[in-house]
């Protein structure tokens, strides 16, 4: 019984490599490098950037990892019969709405 996931993975973490890049060359080309580093950090497509950045990578991957953590980690556990299916489906509630 083979998951389509363990298929997907690799181009799922190619995908999210690339953007991931994409988004550091934008910050890299929205830099202005004529000026001081304090000077450069004050204009507006610097900060736009990096607020871009900060939302997508640090605020919204850490918040959708860790809600489908906890929903994976509740199917498993309770498919598995490793605690009792209301458990399992505690778990995945409590991830969904994380």
């Amino acid at each position: 019984m083979s998951s389509p996931l363990t298929r997907a993975a690799g181009p799922i973490a190619l995908v999210s490599g690339l953007v991931f890049a994409a988004v550091d060359v934008a910050r890299l080309l929205a830099a202005d490098r004529s000026l001081d580093r304090i000077e450069m950090m004050r204009q507006t497509p610097f900060q736009v950037t990096n607020a871009l950045h900060w939302v997508v990578f640090i605020g919204l991957s850490s918040y959708v990892l860790f809600a489908l953590g906890w929903m994976v980690f509740g199917i498993t556990g309770w498919r598995s019969g490793m605690f009792p299916a209301w458990i399992g489906v505690a778990f995945v509630v409590a991830g969904f709405l994380g």
